[in-house]
């Protein structure tokens, strides 16, 4: 890939701002972004570094911006706020939150971390908060810089009982190997075609089973995975940006990585058990 003049100058703009910055005290480790069409960059308090835009990245934008392009401008800002971050209603988002939360063998007054993938503009750690009296250690992280910035903002306003940060960047190329988490939760991880423009195939399974995988790596005690059910939505109603996977894949997947850590899993289809919209809970061994 060929770099113009007009992106070093984009690249030695930002690494000599990213000097100036390096005394300012920030709640997170986070201050900006600049992007063209070829990088991404990213300031933190504790470093600066260029990164290509990659595929993933590029087709999640492109599926977002499409969605939030469809929202009546005219919803109130509850709904907007939901439905750019890709839920088709409040409503609908809580039930999530609900399922993705309701884990039995949980005590969230005695968890230390959560990690929320594809977090969004952070409401998870809201609804944590309000619904679960949690008051561990909270971490989101969004390919998205739109919902980032936004989730910073909001929660940088807030008098919260909890420690949280929100990392942006692809979640397969985030080091988190050195951090374990009590929950992780990925609502927002796997709706998005890998195949683009042709039908979910390889590139989406290959990813799924790598987003899966890491989960399982970095969770100790539970997991809650949302994904849209290929096999309760007919082929014709499909969207072609969005991904399908069919139950036994994911169990599949999930068993691969688990191994004998896997204690007990459970699909959960929500409003109804026969709704593409399913949540899949895992309890883990350590």
């Amino acid at each position: 890939m060929t770099v113009t003049d007009s992106e070093l100058i984009l690249l030695v703009f930002c690494l000599s701002f990213s000097v100036l910055v390096q005394d300012i005290s920030l709640t997170h480790e986070y201050i900006g972004i600049i992007t063209n069409q070829h990088y991404m960059v990213y300031f933190g308090m504790k470093n600066n570094f260029l990164t290509p835009m990659s595929n993933i990245t590029h087709l999640t934008e492109e599926f977002y911006q499409q969605r939030q392009e469809a929202v009546d401008p005219s919803n109130s800002p509850e709904m907007l706020e939901a439905s750019y971050v890709g839920w088709s209603s409040v409503a609908v988002q809580l039930e999530a939150f609900e399922i993705a939360t309701n884990l039995s063998w949980i005590n969230w007054d005695e968890n230390t971390s959560v990690l929320d993938v594809g977090c969004g503009y952070g409401r998870l750690l809201d609804f944590l908060i309000s619904r679960k009296s949690y008051q561990g250690k909270y971490s989101g992280i969004d390919i998205i810089p739109e919902f980032i910035e936004k989730a910073i903002q909001i929660h940088n306003n807030e008098s919260e009982k909890t420690e949280s940060q929100f990392l942006l960047g692809d979640f397969l190329e985030q080091t988190l190997d050195k951090e374990k988490f009590d929950v992780i939760i990925c609502l927002g991880g796997l709706g998005v075609n890998q195949d683009y423009p042709e039908p979910v195939g390889q590139k989406s399974l290959e990813y799924a089973q790598k987003l899966i995988s890491k989960i399982v790596h970095l969770s100790t005690v539970a997991i809650s995975l949302y994904f849209p059910n290929a096999d309760q939505i007919l082929t014709t109603k499909r969207k072609p940006r969005m991904a399908y996977y069919k139950r036994s894949d994911i169990e599949k997947m999930l068993l691969d990585a688990c191994g004998q850590r896997c204690q007990d899993m459970k699909f959960n289809s929500y409003p109804t058990q026969k709704d593409r919209r399913t949540i899949v809970q895992v309890r883990l061994s350590n």
